[in-house]
């Protein structure tokens, strides 16, 4: 089984067409602004998840209402 760390590089690898290096970056600025100082608050942890979420899909111009898989079928690329 994938780690979630994995499977969210995948993400950004297949569905947001980054390459290696950019998904790289992504991740780790995305870990940074989530993980670091890890509020004990749920609901601030989550709203600072949403927030980094939000921050990705706007960068690379993806509707937060994208679906993973198209309705076509069509099999994402990826750019390695």
């Amino acid at each position: 089984m994938l780690s979630p760390q994995i499977r969210l590089i995948a993400i950004f690898l297949v569905i947001f067409e980054m390459t290696a290096a950019e998904a790289l970056e992504e991740f780790i600025g995305f870990v940074i602004k989530v993980l670091k100082d890890v509020h004990h608050d749920q609901e601030r942890q989550t709203k600072r998840l949403n927030l980094a979420i939000k921050d990705i899909l706007d960068r690379c111009k993806i509707s937060p209402d994208a679906k993973l898989v198209s309705s076509s079928g069509e099999t994402p690329r990826c750019r390695l």
